[in-house]
């Protein structure tokens, strides 16, 4: 019952998290567009972190950043990226014989947390499409990057 718990704390807190996000990044962003401010070395900088991100993966037929592999890269990948790491911080070893992040989100899959991408087929997969920065980490900074494209895209101020 306790872990039910955690995990549900969790799962709330990150949805809030995101919704703080995804609003503060599409603010700024919509506002800069609009006001047609130059770009400072921070928004260069999240340019360069979001570049692979919407594109096909190098001999792979998935996009990275595209965590539902609905070809729509939007919050709910960055949302699918927070529950991966929110499950994988929280995931009882001791009670459960998982092997690798890979087996975890196959777990995650399994409940119904969130939706199967056929794509991902090994952990080399769920990194390729999760860890967008290729920190070889899946973690908050990529779903925020995911959000910063998306809000980016959503703004007109991509080219891809």
């Amino acid at each position: 019952m306790k872990k039910s718990i955690k995990i549900i704390l969790i799962s709330i807190s990150t949805i809030i998290l995101i919704m703080i996000l995804g609003n503060k990044i599409l603010a700024e962003t919509i506002n800069n567009a609009n006001t047609n401010q130059s770009v400072d070395s921070t928004q260069e900088t999240d340019l360069n972190d979001i570049q692979n991100i919407g594109k096909k993966y190098n001999g792979k037929d998935y996009i990275v950043g595209d965590v539902r592999n609905d070809n729509i890269i939007d919050v709910s990948d960055a949302v699918d990226v927070l529950t991966i790491i929110s499950k994988i911080l929280s995931w009882d070893y001791n009670n459960n014989k998982v092997q690798d992040d890979y087996e975890i989100y196959q777990k995650i899959v399994e409940k119904g947390t969130i939706s199967n991408n056929e794509n991902i087929k090994s952990v080399e997969d769920l990194y390729n499409i999760c860890d967008v920065d290729k920190d070889d980490e899946i973690s908050v900074k990529d779903a925020r990057k995911i959000l910063v494209y998306y809000a980016r895209k959503a703004a007109g101020n991509l080219d891809n």
